[in-house]
């Protein structure tokens, strides 16, 4: 039987992943890249440390896709909470992002968030992934994400975010992974787990977000085995 491939970009959460996942099969270092890989039963994994930010999100992205034709991107991070409701390391799937700092509105007039190619500002993540997911694990929280090239530590920002853009979370790589994992034809799926609470910051990053990683690898060692 053929083994899925399946590409998974990490921001900068990589060492909780290594301790539930063990050592790699092969280290691959290319282009500045460092890829694990991981090979199952049935599916070969390579995992790409990203860096933070939708632009190095996005090129890892593609980087996975061209060079080890990955049929799926996965992406797991920790996250900002934008409501009241969403405590600490609460596991998210993401069912929609919003590329909530994207503006080109005064050259063509379409609202903040929207790229001219999609209807809407919100992208909908794969259907059918987000299916199998919530299969596995029916009780986690399905979010939209507000993702942007920022790290938001103030509660009044974060509320702005929040009744602009209607979202639960945000972070600073799902909308490159989306767009790129889009355009080539590749559905992605998005983990998400909350390391800072609206009223929390950087220091409540700090403090929780290895522990949040680690909840969240959990979940998804789970989901990618049921793939």
């Amino acid at each position: 039987m053929k083994k899925k491939r399946i590409g998974m970009v990490i921001a900068v959460e990589f060492e909780p992943f290594k301790a539930a996942y063990g050592d790699p099969k092969e280290t691959i270092k290319d282009r500045g890249y460092e890829i694990s890989c991981y090979e199952k039963e049935n599916y070969e994994l390579y995992v790409i440390p990203s860096g933070i930010g939708e632009v190095a999100a996005a090129a890892s992205t593609q980087y996975l896709i061209d060079k080890y034709h990955v049929e799926m991107i996965l992406n797991y991070g920790v996250v900002g909470g934008l409501s009241e409701k969403l405590g600490h390391a609460l596991s998210c799937l993401v069912k929609e992002i919003v590329d909530y700092r994207f503006d080109t509105s005064a050259i063509d007039h379409v609202e903040i968030g929207r790229h001219i190619e999609f209807p809407s500002v919100v992208l909908t993540t794969d259907e059918a992934l987000r299916k199998k997911a919530l299969e596995v694990d029916p009780n986690i929280l399905e979010v939209r994400c507000a993702s942007g090239d920022i790290f938001v530590d103030d509660p009044a920002e974060k509320k702005k975010i929040r009744d602009q853009f209607g979202a639960d979370i945000c972070e600073m790589e799902a909308a490159g992974i989306y767009l790129i994992a889009h355009r080539n034809g590749v559905p992605a799926l998005f983990f998400k787990v909350i390391a800072d609470t609206l009223f929390g910051g950087a220091g409540e990053y700090q403090e929780k977000s290895r522990d949040a990683a680690r909840d969240c690898v959990a979940i998804l060692e789970n989901v990618i085995a049921n793939l």
